[in-house]
């Protein structure tokens, strides 16, 4: 799994991503086009982020 960690999540979670061999993909800021294209880059298939941050993403015009 890979993993985009923003400022908001369980940090449980991100300790068994490591711990599982998972690779995180950190940003220093929240850029919904630049992230769907990580997304899809590299398979991205756990995203850990603050409400916010995932209201920016489902509504950006380019989600799937």
């Amino acid at each position: 799994h890979t993993l985009p960690m923003f400022h908001a999540n369980g940090w449980g979670g991100v300790w068994s991503v490591t711990a599982t061999g998972g690779t995180h993909v950190c940003l220093r800021k929240v850029d919904p086009p630049l992230i769907l294209k990580l997304f899809a880059r590299h398979n991205i298939t756990l995203l850990c982020g603050a409400p916010t941050v995932v209201n920016m993403l489902v509504n950006d015009p380019k989600a799937k």
